[in-house]
């Protein structure tokens, strides 16, 4: 049996931010409807809905510049190497893993041009506000590498600009220990909490198919 999502939009958001769908799992990006009410934006997934279902819960985001963190710090600007990390002109084959970040049960979106240095490119970015981050094929980076090309620090009680205890959950399962030492797999679902209410964690991410390689 599956359980619908429903995430609620602010009207300023645009239509690539992902979406909650039915069996645990965030949607891509093309595969959602949209429809508006009361100025604001709804998204559901088009997976069909038991007639048996729970209500679907929202998500509400987090808004205002307190929740806005830059993309790029000013060695990523300059395109410096970050612990083992370098900026690359090459095209590279890339995988995703989708991430997502709850600060008190908000959603906080990750920004665009995370990994993107001046006419190169990290093992990690983003390219879109999904929190779908593009990783080179064959790499194996950690939570902690990704935050250290984001310029933003992260440890058991820190998450960026947030204090607090960290919660981390790869797959809907929770992991122990120091959440920059957690691994990201190709296809992964990373969810990053701090703070209450914690947020139900979803299982997995409906990613598009993979480019050739």
């Amino acid at each position: 049996m599956t359980l619908p999502r429903l995430l609620v939009l602010a009207p300023f958001l645009a239509p690539a931010l992902l979406v909650g769908c039915g069996d645990g799992q965030l949607a891509a990006p093309g595969t959602a409807s949209w429809r508006t009410t009361r100025g604001q934006l709804a998204v559901t997934a088009t997976a069909n809905r038991p007639a048996a279902a729970p209500r679907p819960v929202p998500t509400p985001f987090a808004v205002g510049p307190a929740y806005r963190l830059p993309a790029a710090s000013s060695a990523v600007r300059r395109g410096d190497a970050i612990g083992g990390l370098r900026c690359s002109a090459a095209r590279e084959v890339r995988t995703p893993v989708h991430l997502e970040l709850f600060v008190r049960g908000l959603v906080v979106l990750f920004p665009i041009g995370i990994g993107r240095g001046p006419g190169c490119d990290y093992p990690l970015r983003t390219r879109e506000p999904t929190g779908v981050f593009e990783m080179a094929f064959g790499s194996r980076p950690s939570l902690g590498d990704l935050f250290a090309v984001w310029g933003q620090p992260l440890g058991v009680t820190r998450l960026a600009r947030w204090r607090g205890a960290v919660v981390v959950y790869v797959d809907g399962k929770r992991k122990a220990g120091d959440p920059a030492k957690v691994a990201l797999a190709p296809h992964a679902e990373v969810v990053l909490e701090v703070g209450t209410p914690l947020v139900l964690p979803h299982l997995g991410y409906r990613f598009p198919p993979d480019p050739p390689r």
